[in-house]
């Protein structure tokens, strides 16, 4: 981790006040963001990666910056992957 930091938004609205810092857009999208993220890592080598944007919470009254605290993966089958694999995947990630 040598570089700035790496700030990375889905589209350019969310970008819209993060003017004077390099950003990354990176589409929609978990394969978008995963294939974009991963060029620029290895092109900029970054000393960390900041996302920033929605994270599919548009809605009215919610404004501002908030801390995440847990990661919902809506739209993963995880019965199919249990049933498929014999495991349980994990359908809530808690950050904090």
């Amino acid at each position: 981790m040598t570089g700035a930091p790496l700030v990375v938004v889905a589209i350019g609205t969310e970008a819209a006040h993060l003017r004077g810092l390099d950003v990354v857009l990176t589409g929609i999208g978990k394969v978008s963001a995963a294939v974009a993220v991963t060029r620029a890592i290895a092109e900029h080598r970054p000393s960390f990666v900041l996302n920033v944007g929605t994270a599919g919470a548009l809605r009215d009254g919610l404004e501002g910056a908030h801390r995440i605290g847990r990661v919902l993966e809506h739209d993963v089958d995880h019965a199919f992957l249990r049933t498929l694999t014999g495991e349980d995947s994990v359908g809530e990630i808690v950050l904090d």
